[in-house]
């Protein structure tokens, strides 16, 4: 006489297999954080995190005695930056989409320094990539993978195997002919020092005598400004606007 199964055997032997099921999904779950965590380039997400959280800081604890000449000097600012990301950094030295004599390059040139953004080659080669293989796996911005990633996410995490590949393959020769572009190059940090911080923070303070606090917190939001308008380019315009291009 066949014996018969216990109840209890079924029961445990159904908890062991829950259980293997949970921990294989929770070391899934481990494996795909640690992944992700070493894909960020954490130096850049610190910077950029505490920029923005500077800068909402700023909003709720700014001085409302803050001289009017300090925000006109700003909005003066934003301007000159927006000239440095389109006119400057897009138009001229990546897309040569016109001619500019000595005298407009230079003006341009220190347009994009005030900027706070990428060594100007960087910019000038990601952004040839962009357009060359628009929402692919070689774009740095690819939206295919999600708004996050398209607006900053690709600034957090190290590239794609073939943003590399294609990006070395991008002719920037005359980008290295330029003497004014690769004098940028050069001294790339002392100008971003000089033009995107001492500049614009301390010319308040010593010419018409604004706090330090007020010009740091106003400069603080002028760059999230600037860089959240450059981002939403490869975010929300990728994401939701037309596409007049082959894939």
């Amino acid at each position: 006489m066949a014996s018969r199964k216990n109840p209890s055997d079924s029961s445990e032997m159904l908890n062991d297999k829950n259980s293997a099921q949970s921990d294989n999904k929770l070391n899934t779950e481990i494996k795909k954080w640690k992944y992700f965590l070493s894909e960020l380039k954490w130096s850049i997400a610190i910077l950029i995190f505490l920029v923005h959280f500077g800068a909402l800081y700023s909003i709720f604890s700014l001085d409302r005695t803050i001289n009017m000449k300090t925000i006109l000097w700003y909005l003066f600012i934003c301007t000159i930056q927006a000239v440095g990301f389109t006119a400057a950094a897009h138009r001229y030295w990546t897309h040569r989409t016109y001619k500019a004599k000595f005298p407009l390059q230079l003006i341009l040139f220190f347009c994009y320094f005030t900027a706070s953004q990428m060594s100007l080659r960087n910019f000038v080669r990601d952004h040839r990539v962009h357009h060359k293989y628009s929402d692919t796996d070689a774009d740095p911005h690819n939206s295919n993978r999600g708004f996050f990633f398209s607006h900053v996410g690709w600034l957090l995490k190290k590239k794609h195997p073939k943003v590399i590949e294609k990006g070395r393959q991008i002719d920037l020769s005359d980008f290295d002919a330029d003497p004014v572009a690769m004098f940028g190059e050069k001294y790339f940090w002392i100008l971003m020092i000089v033009f995107c911080y001492m500049v614009p923070i301390a010319t308040p303070v010593y010419v018409w005598h604004e706090t330090w606090t007020n010009s740091f917190k106003i400069h603080l939001l002028r760059n999230i400004i600037g860089w959240n308008a450059v981002w939403s380019v490869n975010s929300f315009t990728h994401m939701w606007g037309t596409k007049p291009y082959n894939m």
